[in-house]
């Protein structure tokens, strides 16, 4: 009898110990970055670690092997188990968004960028409805240039149609915080290379009236949902299987539009369950509900041909029509200049949720313009310049105490 019990005892072992080697040796196969090429993930854990140890294990693997510059993660429940899945990664640091941010993380490589700073935006509780979480920044140098990714995780849930009157729709919360960070965007950084990554638990496929993305999927010269292309394709290539539905999204701006055209960019839903014997159960099981989302492309400074000091300059930047927003802040009267080449069909103050304040019809016709705008409550607003549906600037604006 004891013999036998040894004999099952030692067959269980040896059976645990193989599983777990080719598991190993299986997480260790998957790969995507390079050394020529920028790269960033946008992955949300599922409040890791979602099995213990072996989610602690299984984290560690894929992102030593991947070889990313920047994860983006959501739902990090215990920062303290994801810096244990990365001890023995030496070249990789982790900053935890702390409570306000609810367990939005970054996961970064030291030996590829540098100069790394991290803050919030929009923490006061007043955005708590729009912003559950406070979005979580990640700002960097890499190859002297800077860049900014702004990590958040939307509100989730919602019947699919979006009540834009009621603040307490889910679509209409995400759109508002949506739009809070976007304009943010627009007012401060138009100019910055930015990336809006995150769980933003909503579909970019959606009809006009109910995407909330609207804006930014028209805009094709300022923004682009780079993995726009993994929504539009087969259901089997998206991030949240279980749905199914492609919830998980990275956006670039304008001045990184020029890196995105060229053929080293890739987009890629990252199928970690192909790796592992038990498929998408065991992935779901021990590892997250959501796949990796993955974006690189050859970052390289466009430099304008004739500037013999090598000045650093976005390509857009070169024959770019300007808005002129003064003063700002302001005591009540703010005034714009809008150049020529600009067609502007009209402009909205919106307050700092997003209700809108002001909103007038404007004829540019492609000529100079001038004109101002009255703001009679002591606050912070947006102004933006439309044509049609399309934002063309965006800036925030401040007004005083008289």
């Amino acid at each position: 009898m004891i013999k036998c019990l040894s004999s099952v005892l030692l067959t269980a072992l040896l059976t645990f110990f193989l599983s777990t080697l080719v598991q190993a040796q299986s997480l260790s196969n998957l790969s995507f970055g390079t050394d020529s090429t920028f790269e960033v993930v946008s992955w949300n854990i599922e409040w890791f670690p979602k099995n213990g140890q072996t989610s602690v294990n299984a984290v560690g693997e894929i992102i030593g092997a991947l070889d990313v510059d920047v994860w983006a993660l959501q739902e990090i429940d215990d920062s303290s188990k994801l810096k244990q899945a990365i001890a023995n990664l030496n070249d990789y640091k982790l900053v935890y968004g702390g409570s306000d941010s609810r367990g939005l993380t970054y996961v970064y490589n030291t030996k590829t960028i540098s100069n790394v700073k991290t803050y919030q935006l929009f923490s006061e509780s007043k955005y708590s409805s729009p912003l559950p979480r406070a979005p979580f920044v990640l700002e960097f140098t890499y190859q002297d240039s800077v860049i900014r990714i702004i990590n958040n995780h939307y509100k989730c849930c919602g019947n699919g149609k979006w009540d834009k009157t009621n603040t307490n729709d889910e679509e209409n919360r995400r759109y508002l915080g949506h739009r809070l960070i976007m304009d943010y965007v627009d007012s401060l950084w138009s100019d910055e290379n930015v990336i809006v990554v995150g769980d933003l638990n909503d579909i970019l496929t959606d009809d006009r009236n109910n995407n909330i993305f609207q804006n930014e999927l028209t805009n094709s010269r300022q923004y682009r949902f780079v993995d726009l292309a993994i929504e539009e394709s087969n259901n089997a290539n998206w991030s949240y299987p279980s749905w199914p539905s492609h919830l998980d999204h990275i956006l670039i701006n304008g001045p990184l539009l020029k890196q995105y055209n060229k053929p080293t960019t890739e987009v890629r839903c990252i199928k970690v369950e192909g790796q592992l014997s038990g498929g998408w159960s065991e992935y779901d099981r021990n590892i997250s509900d959501h796949r990796p989302v993955a974006y690189k492309f050859d970052f390289k400074p466009i430099i304008r041909p004739n500037d013999t000091l090598g000045t650093q300059v976005s390509v857009l930047e070169l024959d770019k029509p300007k808005i002129n927003i003064y003063p700002n802040p302001s005591s009540g009267r703010v005034f714009y200049d809008v150049s020529p080449k600009l067609e502007v069909t009209h402009i909205l103050v919106k307050d700092i949720l997003g209700a809108v304040i002001i909103s007038e019809q404007l004829f540019s016709n492609g000529i100079s313009m001038e004109g101002f705008v009255d703001l009679d409550k002591t606050g912070i607003y947006f102004l933006q310049f439309l044509h049609k549906n399309s934002v063309l600037h965006s800036e925030l604006i401040i007004k005083g105490d008289n």
